[in-house]
Parts: structure tokens; sequence; C-alpha cells
């Protein structure tokens, strides 16, 4: 599929395969409630990817598509919104990430387990409710830099070996939280982080 301006989904579905080809300026999507299938394929947008989730609650939506992109901005407003990486090339053509949580739901990116992505490049945890980044049982995630205003920010590993490296951590605004979930076991989870920044006004709870 080619759109030389913006392909936008508004309640839709979209069913990709592994030889799917999308190329556009924008893709905007917001999923139908049953929209929920695995993001496969690649997915070039030469402005911006957002996606919106869908009209229902679906945290982790599976994406194995290898995205070109600057700018991959995730959105939750009345429902639970997120993607979960699928594989290390998901995210190397993407220049940045955006995290943005309205009206307090969980919205977020999240790491397979057993996956090891390097991300050098930066993410953004905006709005007023759970911006997240999460990591799964036995994965890593480096990230260059994390921004984070939301109303309350998390970073969190789950469950046994999850492990998370930062080179730079600014907290610019409102709250950002470090949680480990432990699922009622001891376990070995790793927070790695080179600088960081608190900003007046802000917090980091660790």
């Amino acid at each position: 599929i080619e759109a030389s301006e913006s392909i936008t989904g508004n309640n839709a579905i979209l069913k990709t395969n592994e030889n799917s080809s999308i190329t556009t300026g924008k893709f905007d999507w917001l999923g139908y409630s049953s929209d929920q299938s695995e993001l496969k394929g690649a997915i070039k947008a030469a402005q911006e990817i957002i996606y919106r989730g869908i009209g229902g609650h679906l945290l982790g939506r599976g994406i194995s598509a290898k995205l070109e992109t600057p700018s991959l901005t995730i959105v939750g407003t009345a429902y639970q919104s997120g993607l979960k990486v699928q594989n290390n090339e998901v995210l190397a053509g993407v220049e940045a990430i955006t995290i943005k949580s309205e009206k307090n739901v969980r919205t977020g990116i999240l790491i397979a387990e057993n996956l090891n992505v390097n991300f050098d490049k930066s993410i953004s945890l905006v709005g007023d409710g759970d911006a997240r980044i999460e990591i799964e049982k036995g994965a890593h995630l480096s990230i260059g830099e994390i921004n984070s205003q939301a109303g309350r920010g998390k970073i969190q590993l789950d469950d046994n070996n999850a492990r998370v490296t930062v080179k730079a951590l600014n907290v610019q605004g409102g709250s950002l939280n470090f949680e480990v979930l432990a699922n009622g076991h001891e376990l070995n989870a790793e927070f790695n982080v080179g600088t960081v920044t608190v900003a007046d006004n802000s917090r980091l709870n660790a």
C-alpha cells in the first residue's frame, strides 16, 4: 500500500503479513475493538507514525513490523494502548518515540520476553496519566535518553532477569517511578542509569 500524503484509520481493522509493505507520509491508526492481530511486514512514514490503540483495552499489541519514521507516537485516551516489540529490528529505523497517556490510562511500549533491544535515541513520556516503558522477563532494553513529563511515568521490569539501561534520565515534570513486578517470588532485575536530572517540582521514585 502506498499513499503519498497519509493513511488514517478510525475504528478500522489492519491485517498484515510478513510481506506487507505500507509507505506514506503520515500513518495515523485507531483500530476497531477486534483489531488485535500482530502488526507484520514494514511500515514507512516520512513524517510520523501515530498508534492510538483500539476500541478496547490492549496494552501489548504485538509488532514485528519494521518501522521507518522520524517519529513514533503511542497514544492512550479511553483505553489502555501499547505496542509489544517482538524483534530487535522493529525500532531500528525510528528516530524518536513519544508515549502519551491521557485520562490516566496505561499507555506504553513493551519489550517481549528474552529480547535484547538497543534504542540509542530518545523516548519521551508525556500526558497526565500512566505513560510507561515495560520490559518482560529476561529482556534487556538499552535507551539513549528518557525525558519524562508524564503525570505518572513508569519504567517497569516484569519478572526475573529483566534489565533496562538508560544513558541519560531527565524528569522534567510530574513523577517517574521505577517498579519491579516480582510475581510473588525473589528475582534479579536491574536498572542501570548514567546521569539523572530532576527538575523543580518533579519527582523520581525508585
